[in-house]
């Protein structure tokens, strides 16, 4: 807790001396080096957001690339990863590039992107990339990942939205089809009360509903919009100065909450949950995104995909909905080889090296020319198929905005503060960061 807190107390300095340096206002200048002949041998350094499924494939990937390109010398950094060390990994990369050090190719959340854009850190796609990035991005939504105000600043590598996870062998055992798994809020409520399971005590034994609790609230609040969006919700009004969170349908996504931990009690804090608790059993069904068929091959190789296990669409309220994010790769502003940059980032993207990536890491491919290989897979297809996917707006400060709507989350969960109040507080709170935005900044769709 107390790293934690002291974590979030450097990042609110980071982002202080951010914004005395120029954040909302143009950035820094333009390196001297770039401006000159790019030199025909090139040292880059890439960080990367630690990812335990793909981080082998992408190292092999490195090392391919350099042994066809002796002039290129690439380093290759890891970040923290995980959820929890998101922030860390914030700290450190704001803190480098404000000093005019770190990467010059760095991966990084989409939610996040758009502060590293607007305080000059990273340069746009050049036009021979940016059309190759427009032309094959998987959809519009993995599209305007990288993309800032109608520039490309880099393709996203690595993302993912949510469907609905679910036992099939649990439904058989209690008597649900699994061939027809609940596609609004009533099925998904009377799915869950029959496949939760007790022990002779009471205690809950098996989540009939797992949702996501615990962890960084970012990510808290990012698995809660899948139920805000399909309830009708609205983050923000069509001008971007104030949040909606705390509508109807935030309201009825919170209670939504509420009652599945405290009045039928399907879920609780006390079973092990999300997907580690879909590897061993004592989840029935959760949201969460295309990475877990790789991940249960380790963890749960008994489990096969079509099988015991299956997924589709977010049940609705009103509309099934998703929010999809994105892991854009982009080049720095400091880097004085940004040609070398762009020419790893286009091999690495390129159909045949891409393809490879998606296959031995198991991740989710964000390219349509590599897409089409995985039409016909059981769980992927369903992902190709949500409808209503929410990509993340274009606002600066977007992840301190969905940082405060997940502390007001984690009240509603553990406080078991009131539904409305709860939101409306939220709200308030991320109106007061709204308020920053200058409207040159605002998102003008």
């Amino acid at each position: 807790m107390v790293k934690k807190l002291s974590c979030l107390v450097v990042l609110a300095l980071v982002l202080l001396l951010v914004a005395s340096a120029g954040l909302f206002a143009g950035g820094t200048k333009e390196p001297k080096a770039e401006a000159g002949v790019e030199p025909e041998k090139a040292e880059l350094v890439i960080w990367k957001e630690s990812n335990e499924d793909e981080d082998p494939t992408f190292e092999k990937l490195v090392a391919e690339y350099m042994q066809g390109n002796p002039n290129v010398k690439i380093e290759l950094v890891p970040g923290g990863g995980g959820e929890e060390a998101m922030a860390d990994y914030d700290v450190k990369l704001t803190l480098a590039l404000v000093s005019g050090k770190g990467p010059d190719i760095f991966t990084y959340h989409d939610v996040a992107m758009f502060k590293y854009v607007v305080n000059g850190f990273v340069i746009p796609a050049p036009d021979d990339v940016a059309a190759v990035v427009k032309k094959d991005a998987l959809n519009d939504g993995v599209l305007e990942g990288g993309t800032y105000q109608g520039k490309v600043y880099g393709p996203i590598y690595s993302g993912d939205w949510q469907t609905l996870y679910y036992n099939m062998d649990m439904f058989k055992e209690v008597g649900l089809d699994a061939d027809k798994p609940p596609q609004n809020w009533d099925q998904y409520i009377e799915a869950g009360q029959k496949l939760a399971k007790k022990d002779a005590s009471g205690r809950l034994v098996r989540a009939g509903i797992s949702l996501r609790k615990t962890g960084h609230a970012q990510g808290i609040a990012a698995k809660w919009f899948a139920f805000f969006f399909s309830a009708g919700g609205q983050e923000f009004s069509d001008d971007y100065t104030k949040a909606l969170v705390n509508s109807d349908a935030g309201v009825q996504a919170v209670q939504l909450y509420q009652d599945i931990l405290y009045k039928w009690k399907i879920d609780s804090i006390d079973v092990v949950a999300d997907w580690k608790g879909f590897a061993q059993k004592t989840v029935a069904m959760f949201n969460r995104g295309p990475w877990i068929p790789a991940a249960l091959k380790g963890a749960a190789p008994d489990m096969i995909a079509g099988v015991n296990y299956g997924t589709t669409h977010i049940p609705k309220k009103k509309i099934s909905s998703s929010i999809g994010s994105g892991y854009p790769l982009m080049v720095t502003k400091k880097c004085i080889t940004p040609k070398a940059a762009w020419r790893f980032i286009s091999w690495f993207m390129s159909p045949e090296v891409y393809s490879r990536f998606i296959e031995s890491s198991g991740q989710f491919p964000m390219t349509k020319s590599v897409a089409k290989m995985y039409e016909k897979d059981p769980i992927f297809s369903t992902f190709f198929s949500q409808p209503n996917v929410i990509a993340a707006p274009e606002l600066p400060n977007l992840y301190e905005l969905e940082l405060l709507l997940g502390k007001g989350l984690e009240s509603a969960i553990y406080q078991q503060t009131p539904a409305k109040e709860a939101m409306d507080k939220a709200a308030a709170e991320m109106n007061a960061q709204l308020a920053k935005v200058p409207d040159y900044l605002r998102p003008k769709n």
